[in-house]
Order: C-alpha cells, then structure tokens, then sequence
C-alpha cells in the first residue's frame, strides 16, 4: 500500500495527532497554495478534544486562523522539527481551525513546550497569548509550577498560584420576544432551558430571536489586572449576540 512504501522510506504521514479521547473524532483536509500549506482539521465529536498534532511541513511559521471568528494568530507554541512540526490543538466540541503554515519561521527563539507539574497541557487549562506589553504572558485555568522549553534549548519556570472559584450565574433570566409571532412579549425563566420543553405553547412552538437580560455581580478582586474572565452562557442554539454593561462582546455562530 502507500501507507507502506512511505512508512519503510521513512516518510512521516502528512498529518498525525495524539491525545484524542475519540481518534475517530479529528479528521482533516490539506491543500497547498502557491509556498503556503493549509490544512482544515475538525472535531466531529460533542465533547472538546485537546491533541498534540503533527504537520509534514517544516521551516515555516505556524498561524491558527478560527473559522467562526476570523481572527489569525501566529502559533507561540510549537516546535519544528526536520520533517514535521508539532503544536497542541484545542477543538471544542464540534469545533475547527484551519492551520495555516506560510513565510519562513522566526529565528528568534521561541517556546517548544508547556507543561505542569510534568504533564503536558493545553488549551484551555494553559496557553501562551500576546500580551499589551508586545511579548507573551502565561494564560492559565489550573494552578501549579509551569515549566516552558524554547528552541534554544532553555527552559523557564512559573508558579501559578490558587485559580478563584467560577462564579454560577444563579437565578431568573428575563426573557423578550418580538410580537405578533405567537410567543408572549416577555417571560420569566427560572433557569435556562429549550424552549421547546416550556409549559407555555407560545415559547414551546415559538421559532425566532429572543432577548435575554440578566444582572450579575464580579466579586472586586477577580477585577485585578492579572485575571482573565471568561463568559460561559453554556450550550447556545444556534446564533448569539452578546452584550455586557452595554459594551457589544461580538456575535458567534454555530450549527
């Protein structure tokens, strides 16, 4: 098989991961435009997949470009190797990116591995971003000792102290819907559920947008500059809009 000729000349697959809970989850596509190399790689699994992937592409710089947002982000975290290179991959659950590899990597070092503890992580429990100041800044949901390797050969540790209880948004939502299309002008949810296991036969067969409205308070300290919150509204159908003390956070959409 080909399979076979490639792996007895020593020839890496184009594209390999591991760490998957499910390997029949993660599937890919790649094509080569003009020196660029794209490759599409998708989680087709509900639940988030965190792999160490591997691309048969070497001396280019990796970029993550998000499919839902369009935002493009050089990869920080990666290591080139002679015939691949290897970088963690967070896939939320039916979730994508493309990996884009064009223009020569950066000679300048940069940063090959992350781990705590001795285990290796990944998005979302640790990763590295630009910060303000124009360098990196550790982003991390889980606390411990950080040890980061660079392609120099270095290492570099950090501590990461105690990470502050999430904050549950318990409580009623205020819920208004556009009129004359059968639901009620506005409703109270104890709890957020799907409409259509509502008692109510307006909201229960209601097929349209709705406007939820909640007022919730950040405990001061989770404010300090080093702190990173993060929104989770949970399991949203299918398209969303979301603001926050009037300021717009931006729409994501899902099927």
């Amino acid at each position: 098989t080909v399979r076979q000729v490639l792996t007895s000349d020593a020839i890496p697959e184009d594209f390999a991961f591991s760490g998957a809970q499910q390997l029949e989850a993660v599937r890919y596509i790649h094509r080569s435009s003009g020196e660029d190399e794209i490759y599409f790689v998708c989680n087709l699994s509900g639940t988030s997949e965190n792999v160490m992937a591997s691309f048969r592409v070497t001396g280019k710089q990796p970029e993550l470009w998000c499919p839902v947002s369009g935002k493009v982000t050089e990869a920080n975290l990666y290591e080139n190797g002679s015939r691949v290179t290897r970088l963690p991959l967070h896939l939320e659950p039916h979730g994508s990116v493309f990996v884009v590899f064009q223009g020569k990597a950066s000679q300048r070092s940069h940063f090959t591995s992350l781990s705590v503890s001795g285990r290796e992580v990944h998005p979302p429990e640790a990763s590295l971003r630009d910060s303000r100041e124009g360098g990196l800044e550790l982003c991390a949901a889980i606390a411990g000792s950080y040890n980061l390797k660079t392609s120099a050969g270095s290492s570099l540790s950090v501590d990461v102290g105690p990470i502050p209880a999430a904050v549950k948004l318990v409580g009623p939502w205020h819920v208004t819907f556009p009129p004359d299309l059968g639901a009620p002008s506005s409703a109270t949810f104890e709890r957020l559920e799907l409409w259509n296991r509502s008692a109510v036969p307006g909201i229960r067969y209601f097929s349209g947008t709705a406007i939820y409205r909640k007022s919730f308070e950040v405990p001061g300290e989770l404010l300090a500059p080093h702190f990173q919150l993060i929104l989770n509204l949970g399991e949203l159908y299918d398209l969303a809009r979301v603001r926050l003390n009037g300021k717009d956070l931006g729409v994501i959409w899902k099927a």
